[in-house]
């Protein structure tokens, strides 16, 4: 059986997990963990492995910018792509003025890089596109 966000993932951005994770849904968040790791349990451990999104948010279901930064490349739709330049732009909070065209539903897309790789999250909206990049993740100017 598959989660609520493996469904959304599968079928916004045609993204497949590698049959050597699972997801935890607790709550609000969703995790992203290796089999291998399931049964690790420490003293005050509270959660593991990768936030990879939220179910409930202003935008629906949402990635989170680590599950871009490591899934990211596997997209095969709802992405757009951006030169080196836009992206160190995006980490100082800057806008993505250009991208290469691509074909996206409006909703929460992926933003990869020139060579293939996740770089981050957007919000399209009518060929605009808002980074939705954490501010604490911002770099430090």
């Amino acid at each position: 059986m598959h989660s609520q966000f493996e469904e959304y993932i599968g079928k916004r951005f045609s993204i497949t997990l590698p049959e050597d994770y699972f997801i935890e849904e607790r709550s609000n968040k969703v995790y992203i963990c290796k089999h291998s790791l399931r049964d690790i349990s420490f003293p005050r451990l509270q959660r593991r492995g990768l936030l990879a999104g939220k179910l409930w948010t202003l935008y629906g279901i949402k990635p989170s910018l680590d599950f871009a930064l490591v899934f990211g490349h596997l997209a095969a739709k709802n992405y757009a792509v951006i030169d080196d330049d836009t992206v160190k732009s995006m980490y100082n909070g800057g806008r993505i003025e250009s991208f290469e065209e691509c074909e996206c539903a409006d909703g929460i897309i992926l933003i990869k890089d020139k060579r293939g790789r996740g770089v981050g999250v957007a919000l399209y909206v009518k060929g605009h596109l808002k980074p939705l990049i954490p501010k604490d993740r911002l770099a430090q100017l």
